[in-house]
C-alpha cells in the first residue's frame, strides 16, 4: 500500500493541467466530472509545545493527512486515509457498500466503534492531546504498550463492519439510532492477526433531540501481547482478554458543547477505569474557550491513577483549518509526579 496506490493523486493533476491546456471551460467541465468520482482532503498539524517533566521546549509536525473517497458506482465506494509526517502509511484503507441509509457494509482497515472519543477525526478534536483515558484504554496512542508494542494505531483495526441509521422522527433533521457492528483481527493497523480469535465491537448512537447525542459501546476480543505489563499478568507472546464498555453523551447547542464518556476496559485480569468531560464556550464567532477534565486508573486494583486538566482557546478561520493554544496540567500518582505542558497547535487543511 505504498504510492503505487495512490496513484490517483498525480492523474488527477495530469488530467486537470491538460484540460486547462485546452481552455477554462474544458478544465471546469472535467474537474467536475472527475470531483464525481474521486475525492481528495488534507490538513497538516504543526505545533510548539513546552514540558515540564521532559524537558522540552520544540517545535515539531504532529501529522499530515491525505484522506478520501473513490466512487466506483452509487452503491460502491473506496476510502483511503494515508498519513505523511514521517515517511508514508496507510491509516485506513477499504470499501464500502451503500446499500440503504438503515444498512451498509465496509470492510477494510478503518476505526473499531465502541467509544465516541476514539471515532472523532483529529481534525475535529478539541483537545491536541487527545481524551487521557480513551487514549490508553481504546489504544488511540501508544500508551499501552503490550497491545501497541510502541505503535500507535489511532482506534483503527483490519475487519468487516455494518452500520446505519434508523427511525425518523418529524422534530429531528437526523435519525433516531445510529449503529456500528463490527467484526476486527484485534491487532491494530498494518497487521496480521496474531491468534486465531476475532474481535466484536458495537456503538450505539440515541438522538432523543437534535442537539442531544447519548452513547453506548462495547468490545469483546482477545490480543497478542506485544510487551510485558506485570501488574496486569501480561507477558509478551501470551493472549489475553481485551474487552472494554463505554457509555457518553454529547449535548451541542450554539454557544455551548459539552461531552463526556466514561470507559472501563479488561485486560487479562485487571479492570481499567477513566472517564472525561470536555466542554466548549463560544467566546466570539469562531472564537472557543476549552475546558476539560480527565481521570484513568490502569489498574482498579494496583495503587496510582492519573488526573488531566486542560484550558484553553480555539480559533477557526477557515475550513479545517485553526490555531489551538492549551495549557495542560497532569497529576500522576503511579510516579507521585506533576506535570505542566504549554501546546499551541496550527491546522492547515483543505
Amino acid at each position: 500500500m505504498r504510492f503505487g496506490r495512490f496513484l490517483v493523486i498525480p492523474l488527477l493533476l495530469i488530467a486537470v493541467a491538460s484540460a486547462q491546456a485546452q481552455g477554462t471551460g474544458k478544465a471546469k467541465e472535467l474537474y467536475d466530472t472527475i470531483s464525481k468520482y474521486f475525492s481528495l482532503k488534507a490538513y497538516g498539524q504543526f505545533a510548539y509545545e513546552y514540558n515540564e517533566k521532559a524537558n522540552t521546549n520544540s517545535f515539531y509536525v504532529r501529522r499530515i493527512i491525505l484522506f478520501g473517497n473513490i466512487n466506483l458506482h452509487k452503491r460502491l465506494e473506496l476510502f483511503y486515509m494515508f498519513s505523511a509526517a514521517s515517511g508514508f502509511k496507510p491509516l485506513e484503507v477499504g470499501g464500502r457498500i451503500k446499500i440503504c441509509d438503515g444498512f451498509n457494509i465496509a470492510v477494510g482497515q478503518m476505526k473499531v466503534p465502541y467509544t465516541m472519543q476514539a471515532m472523532m477525526s483529529l481534525s475535529k478534536d478539541e483537545l491536541i492531546e487527545g481524551a487521557l483515558p480513551a487514549n490508553y484504554i481504546a489504544n488511540v496512542d501508544a500508551s499501552d504498550a503490550s497491545y501497541s508494542g510502541g505503535t500507535s494505531h489511532g482506534g483503527r483495526d483490519f475487519g468487516v463492519m455494518v452500520e446505519g441509521s434508523l427511525f425518523t422522527l418529524p422534530h429531528l433533521e437526523k435519525r433516531l439510532l445510529d449503529y456500528k457492528l463490527g467484526l476486527f483481527n484485534g491487532q491494530g493497523i498494518n497487521l496480521k492477526d496474531k491468534n486465531k480469535h476475532k474481535d466484536v465491537s458495537l456503538y450505539l448512537a440515541l438522538n432523543p433531540l437534535q442537539c442531544l447525542k447519548v452513547t453506548g459501546g462495547a468490545y469483546f476480543g482477545k490480543a497478542r501481547a506485544l510487551a510485558d505489563r506485570p501488574e496486569d499478568g501480561i507477558t509478551e507472546g501470551m493472549d489475553y482478554t481485551r474487552n472494554r464498555w463505554t457509555a457518553g453523551f454529547e449535548l451541542t447547542t450554539k454557544p455551548v458543547m459539552l461531552r463526556a464518556e466514561y470507559l472501563e476496559g479488561k485486560n487479562n485480569h485487571a479492570i481499567a477505569r477513566g472517564a472525561y468531560a470536555t466542554t466548549m464556550v463560544r467566546l466570539w464567532k469562531d472564537l472557543d474557550l476549552l475546558g476539560s477534565v480527565a481521570y484513568l486508573k490502569k489498574n482498579k486494583d494496583v495503587a496510582g491513577d492519573t488526573y488531566r486538566y486542560v484550558a484553553g482557546v480555539e480559533y477557526r478561520f477557515f475550513t479545517r483549518c485553526r490555531f489551538q493554544v492549551q495549557y495542560q496540567r497532569e497529576h500522576d500518582n503511579y510516579t507521585r509526579t506533576d506535570n505542566n505542558q504549554l501546546i499551541t497547535q496550527l491546522q492547515l487543511g483543505f
